[in-house]
């Protein structure tokens, strides 16, 4: 339940009192300490009511107006006292994260002010209270000369995934706790789109489909949940919090995506915002608002990957002999690994992008994309009447499924590497680990085919393979 929240503080007389929106009053009170009166709250829920109270160090700014919020925005960061000036790069770097997330938006950040608090022990690394995001000391408090690079980048992450929290489970907040994917996958993957346009250097599309990739092993075994399940008990609520929820989730919501386009997408987050402002939601409402923008039906595939476990495994072959001209025939069963007594019979409505070209020097890649893998296997034509010498099953890798291709067909993509984006390798390098797993590749094709992708340019990708040649040595 939503609902506004008149705050009112009681503190020592050297005590910083702090609330989800601003101070209005400080009247002295009794035996030293003071009244400190707050503005009424827009509806919140109460599991993002909070309040910092104690010795602490405050830092003021103001974040200027932009296209998107006509007036300046109050802004702070909070810290123990002593620490004021760790906040420095905060301060910062996190107006230009959050214009970020406003101008993809298309909405005003919809709290009257914003404070940063680093809470000295905190398990959870950071929480989205409105207007009062607090977070682990050592995740807020980092600076460009003692803190790691990868340190750094992590804060870019976080910190554009709690204020993403602002517009998706703040502004809209789910109806129950069952629909917590609607909060954290998206935040899981609208942090990957603020820093795209805040910090494109941290390469944001390499970081989620590596994440991505990493809970797939998780989704392949028997014991994997579904990302949608019934909330009956608190216990089931904390549960939920894992990769399944955060990772998958965002995968799954970067292919529909890819399947919508960008710019349809967006146009459907910021109608469904819109029209439950400060208000509860469902994951209904926001299929419908996504089919709306879209013209079709988001919300049958979608829910093949929301409210069944695993992941489907996509067994691809290019045919261009006989009449219809160049195809793909796809075939989709549960990935499992080998050994698995799970039953592999499952099906999805898997929205599949394929890639293709040739590797003359005059040869241009295409794509074919909005087909809708829904059966066990279906043939998809290719916009071309010459057969490609290369396909890709999953361009991007931005598809929420394990794929593979005949042998002929992965050493053919093997020598178009070049012509393949780094998440795109990455995607083939996961295909042959993960093929071998599953027993969908011969062993010598896929060490053959991890041995040339470890001399990639890209670390990422180098790397891919160190896993499994652990494995199997």
């Amino acid at each position: 339940f939503k609902t506004p929240f008149d705050i009112t503080i009681e503190s020592r007389e050297d005590d910083v009192a702090i609330a989800n929106s601003s101070a209005v009053a400080q009247e002295p009170g009794a035996d030293g300490f003071f009244r400190n009166v707050f503005e009424t709250t827009e509806p919140i829920p109460t599991y993002l009511f909070a309040v910092a109270v104690g010795p602490l160090d405050v830092v003021e700014a103001v974040i200027p107006p932009n296209e998107v919020r006509a007036e300046p925005l109050a802004f702070r960061g909070v810290a123990p006292r002593g620490d004021g000036p760790k906040l420095a790069y905060a301060m910062q770097h996190t107006p230009a994260i959050l214009a970020a997330l406003e101008q993809w938006f298309g909405i005003a950040y919809p709290y009257d002010k914003l404070d940063l608090v680093a809470v000295p022990d905190f398990g959870a690394g950071a929480m989205e209270n409105v207007g009062l995001v607090t977070f682990r000391s050592n995740l807020l408090l980092v600076n460009e000369t003692d803190t790691p690079t990868s340190r750094l980048r992590f804060f870019a992450y976080l910190m554009a995934h709690e204020l993403a929290h602002m517009w998706f489970g703040n502004l809209v907040t789910m109806e129950w706790w069952d629909d917590l994917w609607l909060n954290e996958e998206f935040a899981s993957w609208m942090e990957h789109r603020a820093v795209e346009a805040w910090r494109p250097a941290y390469e944001p599309d390499v970081e989620l489909l590596d994440w991505v990739t990493g809970v797939m092993d998780q989704d392949g075994l028997q014991a994997a949940r579904a990302i949608r399940q019934p909330i009956v008990s608190s216990h089931d609520i904390h549960n939920a919090f894992d990769g399944i929820t955060y990772a998958k989730g965002a995968g799954v919501l970067g292919m529909f995506e890819q399947w919508l386009g960008r710019e349809t997408f967006q146009q459907g987050i910021r109608a469904y915002l819109t029209q439950h402002r400060f208000q509860n939601a469902t994951a209904g409402d926001l299929m419908a608002a996504l089919g709306e923008a879209g013209g079709r039906d988001v919300a049958t595939p979608f829910q093949t990957f929301l409210t069944q476990p695993g992941i489907p495994f996509v067994n691809a072959r290019l045919e261009c002999e006989g009449e219809g001209g160049p195809r793909v025939v796809m075939r989709q069963t549960r990935y499992l690994p080998v050994g698995s007594s799970a039953d592999a019979d499952r099906r999805w409505q898997i929205p599949v992008c394929i890639r293709f070209g040739s590797r003359g020097a005059d040869g241009d890649d295409q794509i074919a994309c909005e087909q809708m893998l829904s059966e066990e296997e279906q043939t998809f034509p290719l916009p071309t009447e010459t057969c490609p010498d290369w396909i890709h099953p999953n361009r991007s890798g931005s598809g929420y499924y394990r794929w593979t291709l005949p042998a002929d067909g992965l050493r053919a993509l093997q020598r178009a590497r070049a012509s393949l984006t780094t998440t795109e390798r990455l995607s083939l390098a996961d295909a042959l680990r993960a093929s071998f797993n599953a027993n969908g590749v011969d062993g010598g094709v896929a060490l053959e085919g991890l041995l040339q992708l470890a001399s990639d340019p890209h670390h990422a990708v180098a790397t891919s393979s160190l896993g499994f040649y652990r494995g199997v040595l």
